[in-house]
């Protein structure tokens, strides 16, 4: 079985996809919790549906696989964020908090292992 080196333009996109979804999950990590409180007012106003509207935006234009996590950080958070925002545009209060409690966790178990990754 032959061994296969990466190439330094393979290494390079593979730090850059990493970059990206690092960016992406911790992006989502300050914009889902606030949409979920717009969601769950009773009332907006016009600057709060603005605000949701420029989030559902964002959300509606990455295109990632969620697969992508688990390949890049061994980690599901992007099928979590996904699921996150399904609930959040969907669910009631008690299933958004499950779901992004669940996300939250994730996330800071990533951040300290890019912290710890950083140090080595």
């Amino acid at each position: 079985m032959a061994k296969q080196i990466l190439e330094s333009e393979k290494i390079k996109e593979i730090n850059e996809a990493n970059f990206i979804v690092r960016h992406f999950i911790d992006l989502s990590s300050k914009l889902l919790p606030f949409l979920a409180e717009l969601q769950l007012k009773p009332a907006l106003s016009e600057k709060d549906q603005e605000d949701k509207n420029k989030i559902i935006q964002v959300f509606n234009s990455y295109g990632f696989d969620t697969c992508t996590s688990l390949i890049l950080m061994q980690s599901p958070i992007l099928d979590q964020i996904k699921e996150v925002y399904r609930k959040i545009l969907i669910g009631n209060k008690e299933e958004i908090q499950l779901y992004l409690s669940i996300f939250q966790k994730e996330h800071i178990r990533l951040k300290n292992n890019w912290k710890n990754s950083g140090l080595n």
